[in-house]
């Protein structure tokens, strides 16, 4: 278990890909103080070490990565020798001639190239069925911020993102896309989002309860 510091208002916990508890608190909080949010935690900290050690134990012997994730869908993936480095979806992942540190590498330009078309499909759509102007897209390498909303009108989201089901991406992109109206987190914000996303709730704690599980 990591104990993080800092100038925080508030406690949150963490269990990273390595089912390693990381707990972040104020920078004055005490010891007696953390062993308390441990103990109220204790369930919730139990069943997110006991996931993150089964994930663990689905890779294979030789820390192949034995599954990618898509849009919310696990697939299968199968390595193989041809006359070239590629990587190909079909009904799972072919990966061929790429070991796995250079699969890791590789797969975030993968997810910004095939992952662009979904998302300025879904934003044009989006757009258009509630009144937004249709901004510029990038999918980006950000790691800190699913997505982002510039003055200059662009949004742009992290390749993690696709990762994750489509009704957790169609939050972030109405996410984004009320930024072009409201350019902070106002109350106003908030209610503009939930007037589309009236459920926006359920999957802002998903991401934040399991957003770092859409890694590799």
């Amino acid at each position: 278990m990591q104990v993080i510091r800092s100038n925080r208002k508030t406690a949150s916990l963490q269990v990273n890909r390595n089912a390693e508890l990381i707990v972040r608190v104020p920078l004055l909080a005490s010891d007696a103080e953390v062993q308390r949010i441990l103990r109220l935690k204790h369930d919730w900290i139990t069943q997110k070490i006991e996931l993150m050690q089964a994930r663990q134990a689905e890779r294979a012997p030789n820390g192949k990565l034995e599954q990618l994730l898509y849009l919310g869908k696990s697939y299968r993936v199968d390595y193989i020798q041809d006359t070239r480095p590629y990587v190909s979806l079909q009904d799972h992942f072919i990966v061929s001639n790429l070991g796995t540190e250079q699969l890791r590498q590789f797969m975030p330009q993968w997810y910004q190239m095939y992952g662009i078309r979904y998302m300025q499909a879904r934003i044009v759509e989006l757009s258009k069925l509630h009144g937004f102007p249709t901004p510029r897209v990038k999918i980006t390498k950000a790691v800190s911020k699913w997505g982002s909303c510039s003055t200059a009108g662009r949004v742009c989201f992290s390749w993690r993102l696709l990762m994750a089901a489509p009704e957790i991406i169609d939050y972030v992109i109405i996410h984004e896309l009320s930024h072009l109206i409201h350019q902070d987190h106002s109350p106003a914000f908030w209610a503009h989002v939930q007037s589309i996303v009236p459920d926006y709730k359920k999957h802002y704690k998903w991401l934040k309860e399991h957003g770092h599980l859409l890694n590799l």
